[in-house]
């Protein structure tokens, strides 16, 4: 997708690339090391992409739909989520869904809540990019009000949005994206 010179500008001053630069990268991979196995399978999705991917999906109240939707055609998603060049579904339902799973099945398991773990490591870099960027996310307080079982709810069908969000701040062909 060829760009102007004035949406590139605008993507660079974006929530997305201030998220693709502080917080993507930072995003432990490691801790996700016990759902995985050693074995040869097909292709994944890299976790800090589902991490991200979920992470994005609470603070912008999407539904897993949405979010399967935005990363394939929003380019700010894609954009914060280092997966532009992604040819085809970069996410899918199936494969939200079964890291849901993957994540309650260890939680109960073992007590520990990977994405919980995950997300606290970002903390400090969370904060002051929820204080500069709020405006453009739907639920900025959303990781401080987290449920006790995590981020580990199926969510399908219609968003979570709040029902009124400010004039002029959704932009982009995605409803309040």
């Amino acid at each position: 997708m060829t760009q102007t010179d004035k949406e590139k500008e605008a993507l660079e001053k974006s929530w997305a690339a201030a998220f693709a630069a502080d917080i993507f990268p930072y995003i432990d991979e490691q801790i996700f090391i016990p759902l995985y196995s050693e074995r040869k399978s097909r292709r994944n999705v890299p976790v800090n992409v589902l991490a991200g991917a979920m992470l994005l999906q609470e603070i912008r109240s999407m539904s897993d739909e949405e979010l399967v939707e935005a990363a394939m055609f929003d380019l700010r998603l894609r954009t914060a989520l280092h997966i532009t060049n992604v040819v085809g579904q970069p996410i899918s339902l199936r494969t939200i869904q079964r890291f849901r799973t993957r994540l309650r099945r260890y939680r109960e398991k073992t007590g520990e809540d990977l994405l919980r773990t995950c997300f606290d490591g970002l903390k400090d870099r969370l904060d002051p990019f929820l204080a500069a960027y709020s405006r453009f996310m739907v639920n900025p307080e959303a990781l401080s009000d987290l449920p006790e079982d995590g981020l580990t709810r199926r969510r399908t069908g219609g968003s979570r949005r709040k029902a009124q969000e400010p004039a002029g701040e959704t932009g982009g062909s995605h409803p309040g994206f």
